[in-house]
């Protein structure tokens, strides 16, 4: 005969395995590069972009491939001191925040993949703290029959900020470049890139490498900039971070430094993987840095880059473009030169106007119909009043492919600057020469789903995700 209890005796009774499984469905949603670089940095920047006192902010990486160990610190308000934070779904953060982040769920996919797992905090004020988490990643394998003890710590932190030392077991690290490599070489996405000689001797940027880890240090930043938290896309159109306030994202420096001391090529199964570490170990440092700002890649940036390296390579300029009847008149892409257009709204003025400005360049998504554009226009109908900016980038194919890497155009929504895996149209077989090479980024005041990948929103019926 089955004991009567409460419900309050039942809840603890199965606390523990319900929380076991909620963690492992986040870690489901969260690949080895996410876990690895995504969110630790996504952390670091929305704590600068919430410390008052600062203007600017800096991000330092240290990546050890060999042994797996990633430390991130940052000069942000400094993670609060509360061990609740660190249970899953647990956050300081508002969904009405100035914060990319909001869920409390992708600390939580860091923690339980790590063999150990240290924060040391500085809040400022002379409040400082720290803890240390052993043994997550087997206490999740084992479904919580392995402990994972939970140390607080007397270390101290100097300066204003957060320190991340992380453990990653097997791997992991290894794995996250390898993933990187692959989005960026063969992943079906508008970030495509043609990995063959022929190309590299055609693309300036690569033509000019040394060798494969040169070649390899171009995709990581191309990457970092394109695909995650670092691209910030309000950076890019420097607009708010929400319409309603008046707040700007600051501006982040993003120090990255890869260790290769010990590793060799048997480490890794990945071709071209085992040629970047090649290349690095007859480096005197066995060490790849990176600095770099959270700004989505300016294509203007690619240009001032290739005219460093070879002045004679370019002979166009960028150009500001309006335009009368999208895809009809005025059509830039039918000459040999670039355009570009930045636009965000002044909501203290024409809030209500948004959808009338931006409807014309809606319409340049489609293939040149009129009932094409008109479903665009529909679609994204429920987005306008919630746009932060609009980029647009159109030029000819053969520029895309020779400077960004890829002939299709990048063309997503931004949720608040976080680049997502949102297209805004799909590609159809009957592709017009108009449609390929246009960069279309729009930047939205939204949320990201459970994973971080996908605007979750209904709009006029229709899925976006």
């Amino acid at each position: 005969m089955t004991k009567h209890i409460t419900l309050n005796e039942l809840n603890n009774a199965s606390s523990q395995k319900i929380v076991i499984m909620r963690i492992m469905r986040i870690i489901e949603k969260y690949s080895e590069v996410w876990r690895v670089l995504h969110e630790p940095v996504q952390n670091s920047i929305d704590a600068i972009q919430k410390r008052k006192d600062i203007t600017e902010g800096e991000v330092v990486v240290k990546m050890n491939l060999k042994s797996g160990k990633v430390v991130i610190d940052d000069n942000g308000k400094g993670f609060p001191k509360d061990l609740d934070l660190l249970l899953p779904d647990a956050t300081d953060k508002t969904e009405q925040s100035d914060t990319m982040g909001y869920q409390g769920v992708g600390l939580k996919s860091v923690i339980y993949s790590s063999m150990n797992f240290k924060l040391l905090s500085n809040l400022g004020d002379g409040q400082s703290w720290g803890v240390e988490i052993s043994n997550a990643s087997q206490y999740l394998k084992t479904e919580g029959k392995e402990e994972a003890p939970i140390v607080e710590l007397n270390e101290k932190r100097e300066g204003r900020g957060t320190t991340l030392e992380i453990n990653f077991e097997n791997n992991v690290v290894r794995s996250a470049i390898e993933q990187i490599i692959d989005t960026i070489t063969s992943a079906e996405s508008n970030f495509r890139w043609r990995w063959t000689s022929d190309f590299r001797k055609n693309n300036f940027l690569l033509r000019n490498a040394k060798n494969e880890a040169e070649i390899f240090r171009y995709m990581l930043e191309y990457y970092l900039r394109t695909h995650t938290y670092i691209g910030s896309v309000s950076r890019l159109l420097n607009c708010r971070l929400k319409p309603s306030e008046e707040l700007y994202a600051k501006p982040v420096r993003i120090l990255l430094e890869i260790d290769f001391e010990g590793l060799s090529k048997d480490d890794t199964e990945h071709e071209f993987f085992k040629d970047v570490i090649n290349a690095v170990l007859k480096s005197k440092s066995k060490r790849m840095t990176l600095d770099i700002e959270n700004k989505f890649l300016d294509f203007q940036e690619v240009i001032d880059k290739v005219r460093q390296e070879d002045p004679r390579s370019i002979s166009f300029e960028i150009y500001d473009f309006d335009i009368k009847r999208a895809g009809i008149e005025g059509n830039p892409t039918l000459m040999d030169q670039v355009y570009c257009k930045i636009m965000t709204p002044d909501y203290s003025k024409d809030e209500d106007d948004i959808e009338r400005r931006y409807a014309q360049y809606i319409s340049l998504l489609a293939a040149p119909s009129e009932d094409q554009q008109q479903r665009n226009i529909r679609i994204f109908k429920d987005l306008f009043p919630n746009i932060l900016g609009i980029y647009i980038l159109i030029g000819r194919m053969e520029y895309f492919e020779k400077y960004l890497g890829n002939n299709f155009g990048i063309k997503i929504i931004a949720a608040n600057g976080i680049p997502t895996q949102q297209e805004l149209t799909p590609r159809s077989s009957n592709q017009s020469f108009y449609f390929n090479p246009i960069t279309f980024i729009l930047n939205i005041d939204g949320k990201l789903n459970e994973g971080k990948t996908q605007f979750n929103r209904s709009v006029s019926g229709e899925k976006m995700c």
